[in-house]
């Protein structure tokens, strides 16, 4: 078995939210300004982080791992300075965010072959895009297991 890290990164970006556009880690925009928001996608930068790996056992035939490492996604909601600030639009945010939630966790195409949990939602606030425009939003941090041979 080899990681699945593509096929979970694929899973999510081919999800349905309602007025939410899904990127998959190749698309991710350098300018999210255009890119119809709310926008959920591979954060920008540290999107895989605390990649580690422990042997479980080996003999001649094979080598068996396991694998743990974290996605972090970031949701882009809404420029900064549209509206009157965080809390013209922070309801509405909030009930996003557990949609999201709610869909992701529930999706047996990433949760039937790996270990896939919810760390954290970072606090709402200032997030940047590649080109360090600023929006409102948050980042959700997934910690994920795998077993390889």
């Amino acid at each position: 078995m080899s990681l699945q890290a593509g096929a979970i990164i694929t899973a999510i970006a081919g999800l349905t939210i309602s007025g939410v556009t899904i990127q998959d880690h190749n698309a991710i925009p350098a300018d999210v300004t255009n890119a119809g928001l709310p926008l959920f996608c591979p954060r920008p930068n540290g999107f895989i982080s605390n990649l580690k790996t422990v042997r479980n056992s080996q003999n001649a035939a094979v080598t068996k791992y396991t694998v743990t490492y974290t996605l972090t996604y970031r949701l882009f909601y809404a420029p900064i300075g549209s509206g009157s600030g965080i809390t013209s639009i922070y309801s509405a945010m909030v009930d996003k965010v557990f949609v999201i939630l709610d869909v992701v966790l529930a999706n047996n195409a990433i949760n039937a072959a790996i270990d896939f949990t919810l760390r954290s939602v970072s606090d709402f606030g200032a997030v940047t895009d590649a080109v360090n425009h600023q929006f409102w939003g948050c980042d959700f941090t997934f910690d994920v297991m795998e077993f390889v041979d």
